[in-house]
């Protein structure tokens, strides 16, 4: 008999209706693009479940964040001290940064992306300060001496 998790039609059914269901199907359809596309597509946290090769892959890690920018968490190593693509997930979420690699976070100190909305100003400089508050008054200052 056949195992369920081994077909890719009824796989793909599955994780389009509820993109978790990941977890369940056979190593190699983990590792099959389109499945894995759905299956970040409904919920994006389902990239847990893909293969390490697919959790590096640029396009379905970002369509992952679209969905939810948590899902950066299991992104590939590379992904997350890769400049570009962090500066292109943040444009999905500005707290994208937070799952970058630590030597990407202090070199993007201060980063500012033209979005939708107007320009987003992140300072991951707080995450650093000892007082939060001490942090949030410094970053304050820095922008006001900016402008």
């Amino acid at each position: 008999m056949f195992p369920v998790n081994c077909d890719r039609e009824i796989v793909m059914e599955a994780v389009k209706k509820y993109g978790p269901d990941l977890e369940y199907a056979s190593d190699e359809l983990k590792a099959d693009r389109e499945i894995v596309m759905e299956a970040v597509k409904d919920i994006g946290l389902s990239l847990e479940y893909a293969s390490l090769e697919l959790r590096g892959d640029w396009e379905i890690v970002l369509e992952a964040v679209k969905q939810d920018f948590l899902s950066l968490e299991y992104a590939s190593d590379e992904l997350r001290a890769d400049r570009e693509f962090i500066m292109e997930a943040m444009k999905q979420n500005e707290c994208a940064l937070e799952f970058a690699s630590p030597e990407l976070q202090d070199e993007l100190d201060y980063v500012e992306l033209q979005a939708d909305r107007g320009i987003v100003h992140f300072a991951s400089a707080m995450k650093r300060e000892r007082e939060p508050l001490m942090g949030l008054e410094n970053v304050l200052k820095k922008q006001r001496h900016q402008y």
